[in-house]
């Protein structure tokens, strides 16, 4: 319980810098699920916009990329 009341949401700056540090990871793993590069910055572009829609369910910076994957592979 402590862990959840020091606890801090993450920012809009937090989220940029995650999703730019992680952007080629999560860019590979799409390419790895579609055809081609197209679709690809299709389905990047909408996963970014729901992951900030969502970052409040993120519970760890750390856990960003796994968490994007979902994003991602569901998208």
């Amino acid at each position: 319980m402590a862990k959840d009341k020091n606890k801090q949401a993450l920012t809009e700056a937090d989220f940029m810098r995650l999703l730019l540090q992680h952007e080629n990871a999560l860019r590979a793993f799409a390419r790895s699920l579609l055809p081609g590069w197209d679709a690809v910055d299709d389905v990047f572009q909408d996963a970014s916009v729901i992951m900030w829609q969502k970052l409040g369910q993120l519970e760890e910076p750390e856990g960003f990329l796994p968490w994007g994957k979902v994003i991602v592979r569901f998208h």
